[in-house]
């Protein structure tokens, strides 16, 4: 897992649906290319203020493990 800055133009963003308009949240992005590995998250209330990368596997693994046994 890395921090660092996003890049102009870079990837595609995506608003968590469990974000409020008002309370923040983060924002999920997928890399641009044509086989993205990696899963960015961000501060969906300071865009540029950086942002996490995680390996596509474990961001899946991740988002299965919080869906619970019954929305697998």
């Amino acid at each position: 897992m890395s921090r660092d800055d996003p890049a102009p133009g870079e990837g595609r963003w995506r608003t968590s649906s469990h974000s409020g308009q008002d309370e923040g949240g983060v924002e999920v992005g997928v890399p641009a290319g044509p086989e993205p590995d990696g899963v960015f998250v961000r501060d969906a209330k300071d865009p540029g203020g950086g942002r996490l990368t995680f390996p596509a596997r474990s961001f899946a693994a991740f988002i299965k493990a919080q869906r619970g046994p019954d929305r697998r």
